[in-house]
């Protein structure tokens, strides 16, 4: 990835992190602002927290540069820093009117986390691999 996409990635990936914090302090229920998660089945919204997590962990990896030799150190401090993340607008949840705090939604949040990790681990691997291998056919 160039400087110039990274950039752009953060930005992205701060947009984002905002929809999140947005959509999550939302409240729920009848009201001015309430409601818009009525037409959303429960099972649906619970459903959704592992693709928009494994989004969040895609988007903060590549929006920072990852060399081979700590790249795994990396990806960890942003699994952590995900998690936290996830775990800080859960809790924030209990002060919103008509939302609250919940366990399932934590885990979640850690299940998507872990999965966009995976994702982009092998990503890497795969694109390093191919790297490779196209060198290896180039000094033939």
């Amino acid at each position: 990835m160039t400087k110039f996409s990274r950039k752009v990635m953060r930005v992205v990936a701060i947009i984002y992190a905002i929809v999140l914090i947005v959509v999550s302090v939302l409240p729920s229920g009848r009201g001015t602002l309430g409601g818009w998660d009525k037409d959303i089945a429960p099972s649906l919204q619970n459903a959704l927290h592992v693709p928009v997590y494994a989004l969040l962990v895609a988007m903060v990896t590549f929006a920072i540069p990852l060399r081979h030799s700590s790249s795994h150190g990396r990806i960890l401090i942003v699994v952590l820093s995900c998690c936290i993340f996830g775990a800080i607008l859960e809790s924030v949840q209990v002060l919103v009117r008509g939302r609250s705090a919940s366990v399932t939604d934590g885990l979640l949040n850690v299940t998507g986390v872990l999965a966009g990790a995976a994702v982009v681990i092998g990503w890497r691997r795969l694109f390093r691999h191919t790297k490779l291998a196209i060198a290896e056919r180039s000094a033939k």
